[in-house]
């Protein structure tokens, strides 16, 4: 069995994937806006994403970790959902990364809630929230001004969802030593669902 240190070790990696994955997702979404507002937007999201790993790593190395060495096993795990859920315009593209960022985001909390301790002063610190917001602020008003947006989104939400959902079953099931006592596979998959639902509902979207 592993001692808490390598355990925590395996959580600090989850938590540098789960934030370079949400940096590349925005990355993409730069490439392809023309809207200037919108790219230096997503771009300082960018940043700030880079800027959180950096202190990830920084606190990693001092533990003697190397962190990406520690992140390397997850990579690959949302490869297929990347590629069932190309989105077809912007309003697809702003919600996809809305729902994935923000299970991302999910993923973190499960490791720092685990991790506590010293941990906390590197963990809840990425953009995911600004990101959150800055979707929320562009979409909700057309959302209330063109029902059938609204609809559509809402079936886009849900699929990206579900794959994404997927992806982190995957993840779990694949190193089912991140666990913990506090809760198994099932237990965590419900909470992300719970406020994966909460977040659509703030977007005016159902799931």
């Amino acid at each position: 069995m592993e001692n808490r240190e390598e355990h925590n070790a395996k959580l600090l990696g989850l938590v540098a994937f789960s934030r370079i994955t949400a940096y590349a997702r925005l990355a993409r979404d730069v490439s392809q806006t023309t809207n200037f507002a919108d790219q230096l937007a997503l771009a300082r999201l960018g940043v700030s994403f880079v800027k959180a790993i950096d202190d990830l790593e920084e606190f990693a190395s001092k533990k003697g970790f190397d962190l990406t060495e520690l992140s390397q096993p997850y990579v690959g795990f949302f490869d297929d959902m990347e590629a069932r859920t190309r989105p077809r315009d912007w309003w697809e593209r702003m919600v996809k990364s809305y729902v994935f960022v923000g299970i991302l985001s999910d993923l973190e909390t499960f490791a720092g809630r685990v991790l506590g301790g010293e941990a906390v002063e590197v963990l809840g610190v990425s953009a995911a929230n600004t990101h959150v917001e800055m979707v929320r602020s562009r979409l909700k008003p057309a959302i209330s001004e063109d029902p059938s947006l609204g609809a559509r989104l809402s079936m886009w939400g849900r699929r990206v969802g579900g794959e994404a959902f997927a992806g982190v079953k995957n993840l779990i099931t694949a190193h089912p030593d991140l666990q913990s006592e506090e809760g198994d596979l099932e237990t965590l998959l419900a909470e992300i669902s719970k406020l994966h639902s909460r977040r659509m509902e703030d977007l005016g979207l159902t799931f």
